[in-house]
């Protein structure tokens, strides 16, 4: 394969909720839930192949 071949486009899925709280101090205390990379894929930036190159990352 040649070293200038792209991989395909991808997208990452990431969710968060924050609720605010009237407790502490200022009064301004958040609670927060995030979830990173929902769909659980794996995306690759190189794909092992060309020149030199062994294994894919």
């Amino acid at each position: 394969m040649l070293n200038g071949r792209g991989l395909p486009t991808y997208a990452v899925l990431n969710l968060s909720v924050v609720q605010k709280l009237n407790i502490g101090v200022g009064k301004g205390t958040e609670l927060r839930l995030g979830v990173l990379n929902v769909t659980d894929a794996k995306y690759e930036i190189r794909d092992g192949t060309g020149i030199g190159v062994g294994a894919p990352q």
